[in-house]
């Protein structure tokens, strides 16, 4: 006996084609490991030496990528204040007053957290 149609097929998807897709829609999150260059604006763009940079600009090392997944950024790329990065490169002026009052009220409020500190002085960190 045949059964009777509406004439409407209804198409039905995998459940596995749906998780592909919201794994497809979910952004990567890149977590700032530690300031590797700075350009000043002004200066020429590191990525076009014709070009002079508007803003600054912050060669980014990324928490698990390397050397060549650098990316060249602006400061509010960054998760936390720029003074609290180790920086493989002298940090720029305008944040050695903001990292010395950072360090002061450290010190102060916890001793333990200076262990990246030796002597008062920070540790030159350059890796590649």
């Amino acid at each position: 006996k045949a059964r009777a149609s509406s004439g409407k097929r209804q198409r039905v998807q995998p459940v596995v084609e749906e998780r592909e897709e919201a794994e497809e829609e979910e952004e990567e999150i890149f977590r700032v490991d530690w300031v590797r260059d700075f350009r000043a604006a002004g200066e020429n763009d590191p990525m076009d030496e014709r070009r002079v940079l508007q803003e600054d600009k912050y060669r980014i090392r990324w928490i698990n990528y390397g050397l060549e997944d650098d990316s060249w950024e602006p400061l509010d790329c960054l998760d936390a204040p720029p003074w609290t990065y180790a920086w493989g490169c002298d940090m720029p002026e305008k944040f050695q007053a903001d990292r010395d009052a950072w360090k002061t009220e450290l010190a102060r409020t916890s001793k333990r957290d200076l262990a990246f500190f030796e002597g008062g002085e920070e540790l030159s960190i350059k890796r590649e």
